[in-house]
């Protein structure tokens, strides 16, 4: 399943794998859940922030960059074996312009 803000948390984790995802976001918070149901066992992580001081609408805010972080580290540690990268940085980022 594919939904149209794949730009955050979901960037991180393999297209081909199925995830839901449910993103929110105010002036001063971003917020992601996400069900991966990964090769070796599904995993569920959330992240919400609270009085971000970035408060900015583009690619490179704070909480944004939080979330693509914390997905790719624990795609990592879930999946190491994995082999894939992300090349689509660009595509997402124009979503912001």
């Amino acid at each position: 399943a594919n939904i149209y803000w794949r730009g955050e948390a979901l960037s991180e984790i393999p297209p081909e794998i199925m995830t839901i995802s449910k993103q929110g976001a105010v002036n001063q918070s971003r917020s992601e859940v996400v069900w991966v149901n990964a090769p070796h066992g599904a995993y569920v992580f959330c992240v919400i922030t609270k009085n971000q001081e970035d408060s900015s609408w583009v690619y490179e805010n704070a909480g944004f960059v939080l979330l693509r972080q914390i997905s790719k580290l624990l795609w990592e540690h879930f999946e190491p074996d994995y082999h894939w990268q992300n090349n689509q940085s660009e595509k997402y980022r124009s979503q912001y312009d």
